[in-house]
C-alpha cells in the first residue's frame, strides 16, 4: 500500500504564539470577567485563527483526507460536531437573553406592586377626617416604614399639617401636579412617590430609591448598579443634538458618579457553568419640576442563571409588564442568531455531503460488487484500481468472496434451525398458564427459565370444580425441541384428562357434572405413563408430580412420579414430600401410589426441577439441597413471589457468568 502523500511540516512560529495566546485567553475567561476588552480579543483571536486555519487546511489537506478513516471523522465533525457546537452557543445566548428579560420583568413587577402599596395608605390618611389624620397616621405608618425605608409623609390642609416621621420638613411639588404615583426625580435624586389631592387637602408620601432597595425588591435575583437617563446634549457650532447618559444619584454618591460596584458581580456562582447576565430595564420617570411630565430612564443590573431559577422555584408569577425596546431588541437577536444558526448548519450539511459523496464515489465498485453477492453471482470479482485503503478494501472484498459460498450455505443451515427453535420457544411460552388463579388461602407462584431457547421442564395450574387447584411439576430428560415436543404432549394429555372436574361454562352446560372428588392422582399419573410410553420412544421419558389441593380444608392429594421431593416449611422446619412411583414414559407396568398432606397456616410448599439444585459454580461445586432449604429457612415469611425471586437469583449468583446448563423451574405455594 502506498503512503500518503505530503508529510504534515513543522509549525511556524507565528502557529506557536497564536496557539500560546489562545491558551491565556480561554483560561483568563474561565477566573475572571474579561468585560469588552475581552470580547474584543476574543473576536480578534477568532479572526486570526480562521486565516491560519485556512492556510492548514490547505497545506494538511490531501495528508488528512487520504485515509478512508479521516475522510469519515471530518464528515463526522461538518455533521455531527459543528451542529451540535451551534446549539451549544444558540442555548447559551438564548440562557442569557431570557435570564435578562426575566430579571427585568420580576424588578419591574415587584417595582409596580410597592408603588401600588404607598399609594394605598396615602388615599386613606387623605380621606381621613381632619380629627383622626394624626392617630391613623401613627398607627399605620410605623408599619410601612419597615418596608419603605426612609419614608416622608406631608399632609397639609386648612385644619393643618401633618408629618411623618414628626417633625419632617415638608416640600410639596409645583403647582400643576394632580394625583399621581410612580418614580420621580427631584433634585437628581430617585423616589417612590404618591401625590394626591382630595377635596381641600394635599398628600405627598415619599421613598428615596436606593441601590440597596433596588437589590432587596426581589432578595438574590440581581444586583442593580444605577438609574439613568439619556438627555439631549446641544452640539456646538450646530447640528443636532447628541445623547450623553446623567446618572441619579444613590445613598451618599455625588452627584454625576456611578456607584463602585465589584466587577464579577455580587450574585455568587452556584456552579463552573453559572455566568455573569448584565441588563438593563427601561423605567418611567417623572419630573417633580415639570408637572405630568416624565421620562425613559435605564437601571442596569447584574444576575445569574441561577438566581433567576431560585426566585421562580420559590415565588408566584408576577403581573406582566409592557414590551419595551429592550425586550424588542432582544427578540430580534434571538431570532437573528436562529438564522445564523440555521445558515451554518446547512452549510455544514453540504460539507459532510461533499465528504460523503466522495466517498460514495470511490466504493461505487465495490457496492455493485456486494450487488452481484446478494444475486448468488459469487464468482464476480471488483476492478482494483490505485493503491490506498479504498483499494485494499477491494482487494478484501475480491478474497472474501471466495469462500462466501460456503459460509452462506452454514449460515442458512443455522438460520433454519434458529427459526424452529423459536417457533418452539414461542408455542412452548403459550402452553405455559398465564397468570395462577386466585385463591383466598394459598399463593402460587410458578416460574421458568430455561436454558435454552426451548425448554424440557414442565409445570401448570388449573382452577377445579369447588374450590380446588391441580398443580404439576415435571423435567423431561434431554433439552431442545425433543424435550420442548414431550412436555407439550404431557401437557395435552394431563388437562384432558381433567376436562371433566373444571368449573362448568355456558357452553359446557349440559355436560354432567364429575365430582373432584372421584379425581384419583394415581390413576391420572397412571394414563399419563401409559400414553406416553405408547407413543414415544423408550428413551423419552420425564418426572412427574401432580396434586390436587382443596382450598376450603387445606388438603392436598399427589403423586409423585420420580420427581424431586418437594419440600415443605413448616414452623421453621424442613421436611420432604413422598415419591409414589417411577418415572412416566419409561414403563409401561409402572404402579403409582396416592399420597395426602394437610397444609397449615405458614406452610410453603416448594416444587422444584434439578435446575435448581444441580448446577454448578467455576470450582465444580453443586447448589445442592442444602443450600435450597438454608436459603427457604432465612427467607420462608416473605411473599411467594418475593421467595421464588431469592431463590433464582441465588442460583444465577452461585453460577457467575457461567452458561446454564439446565432448565430451572420453581411453583411455590404459600399458605396464608
Amino acid at each position: 500500500m502506498a503512503n500518503p502523500p505530503n508529510p504534515i511540516p513543522k509549525l511556524r512560529l507565528v502557529d506557536l504564539a497564536y496557539l500560546l495566546l489562545l491558551a491565556i485567553f480561554v483560561a483568563a475567561s474561565f477566573t475572571m470577567e474579561l468585560g469588552v476588552m475581552g470580547a474584543l480579543a476574543g473576536v480578534l483571536l477568532v479572526i486570526a485563527g480562521i486565516v491560519l486555519g485556512i492556510r492548514h487546511l490547505r497545506i494538511f489537506g490531501k495528508h488528512l483526507l487520504w485515509p478512508l478513516r479521516n475522510r469519515l471523522r471530518v464528515t463526522y465533525v461538518f455533521i455531527g460536531v459543528v451542529p451540535i457546537l451551534l446549539i451549544v452557543i444558540l442555548t447559551a445566548l438564548g440562557v442569557y437573553i431570557v435570564t435578562g428579560e426575566i430579571s427585568s420583568f420580576l424588578l419591574n413587577s415587584e417595582l409596580h406592586r410597592r408603588e401600588g402599596m404607598l399609594s394605598g395608605p396615602a388615599e386613606l390618611v387623605a380621606t381621613t377626617p381632619a380629627s383622626e389624620r394624626g392617630d391613623l397616621i401613627g398607627r399605620i405608618f410605623p408599619y410601612f416604614e419597615e418596608q419603605f425605608p426612609g419614608l416622608q409623609l406631608c399632609v397639609r390642609s386648612q385644619e393643618g399639617t401633618w408629618t411623618w416621621p414628626p417633625g419632617n420638613v415638608c416640600e410639596f411639588p409645583p403647582a400643576g401636579w394632580n394625583r399621581t404615583n410612580g418614580l420621580v426625580s427631584r433634585e437628581n435624586r430617585l423616589y417612590v412617590w404618591a401625590y394626591t389631592r382630595p377635596n381641600d387637602a394635599e398628600l405627598s408620601v415619599m421613598m428615596p430609591v436606593t441601590r440597596a432597595y433596588l437589590n432587596e425588591l426581589v432578595p438574590g435575583l440581581l444586583d442593580a448598579e444605577i438609574v439613568g437617563r439619556v438627555e439631549p446634549t446641544p452640539q456646538t457650532g450646530g447640528g443636532s443634538p447628541s445623547a450623553s447618559q446623567r446618572f441619579y444619584r444613590f445613598g451618599p454618591n455625588r452627584p454625576g458618579r456611578r456607584q463602585p460596584r465589584d466587577p464579577m458581580g455580587a450574585i455568587p456562582k452556584t456552579n463552573p457553568l453559572d455566568f455573569s447576565v448584565n441588563w438593563q430595564s427601561t423605567l418611567n420617570i417623572a419630573e417633580w419640576t415639570e408637572p405630568d411630565a416624565s421620562h425613559a430612564a435605564l437601571l442596569t443590573f447584574n444576575t445569574r442563571p441561577s438566581a433567576v431559577w431560585g426566585v421562580l422555584s420559590r415565588r408566584e408569577p408576577l403581573p406582566g409588564s409592557a414590551i419595551d425596546f429592550t425586550q424588542y431588541f432582544a427578540v430580534m437577536l434571538f431570532v437573528s442568531a436562529s438564522i445564523l444558526f440555521l445558515i451554518v448548519e446547512a452549510c455544514s450539511l453540504m460539507a459532510g455531503m461533499g465528504l460523503s459523496r466522495s466517498i460514495t464515489q470511490a466504493v461505487e465498485n465495490l457496492y455493485e460488487g456486494t450487488q452481484h453477492v446478494m444475486r448468488g453471482q459469487f464468482q464476480h470479482r471488483i476492478l482494483v484500481k490505485g493503491e490506498d485503503q479504498l483499494a485494499d478494501l477491494n482487494r478484501s472484498f475480491n478474497r472474501m468472496t471466495e469462500n462466501l459460498e460456503t459460509l452462506v450455505a452454514i449460515s442458512k443451515e443455522k438460520e433454519r434451525m434458529q427459526s424452529e427453535l423459536e417457533i418452539a420457544r414461542e408455542v412452548q411460552v403459550g402452553l405455559y398458564p398465564k397468570e395462577p388463579p386466585k385463591f383466598e388461602n394459598i399463593e402460587l407462584v410458578a416460574m421458568s427459565q430455561p436454558a435454552r431457547m426451548a425448554s424440557g421442564d414442565y409445570f401448570d395450574y388449573l382452577r377445579l370444580r369447588d374450590d380446588r387447584i391441580a398443580i404439576a411439576i415435571g423435567d423431561v430428560a434431554g433439552k431442545g425441541i425433543s424435550a420442548a415436543l414431550l412436555m407439550a404432549s404431557i401437557q395435552s394429555t394431563m388437562r384432558a384428562q381433567l376436562r371433566p372436574y373444571l368449573p362448568a361454562t355456558r357452553e359446557a352446560a349440559d355436560e354432567e357434572a364429575v365430582s373432584v372428588e372421584a379425581l384419583s392422582t394415581a390413576l391420572l399419573v397412571s394414563r399419563l405413563n401409559q400414553q406416553i410410553h405408547q407413543f414415544t420412544s423408550a428413551s423419552k421419558f420425564a418426572t412427574f408430580f401432580f396434586g390436587v389441593y382443596d382450598d376450603r380444608s387445606g388438603g392436598l392429594r399427589y403423586t409423585n412420579a420420580g420427581h424431586l421431593p418437594p419440600i415443605l416449611l413448616r414452623q421453621g422446619k424442613i421436611s420432604r414430600l413422598n415419591v409414589d412411583g417411577l418415572v412416566v414414559g419409561a414403563f409401561s407396568f409402572a404402579t403409582y401410589e396416592e399420597s395426602a398432606l394437610h397444609l397449615e397456616s405458614g406452610d410453603v410448599l416448594v416444587l422444584y426441577t434439578d435446575g435448581i439444585t444441580e448446577p454448578e459454580n467455576e470450582y465444580g461445586e453443586e447448589f445442592g439441597e442444602e443450600r435450597l432449604q438454608a436459603l427457604l429457612l432465612a427467607h420462608g415469611e416473605k411473599d411467594a413471589r418475593e421467595l421464588a425471586d431469592i431463590l433464582v437469583e441465588a442460583v444465577r449468583d452461585w453460577v457467575g457468568d457461567a452458561e446454564p446448563f439446565d432448565d430451572i423451574t420453581l411453583l411455590i405455594v404459600k399458605k396464608f
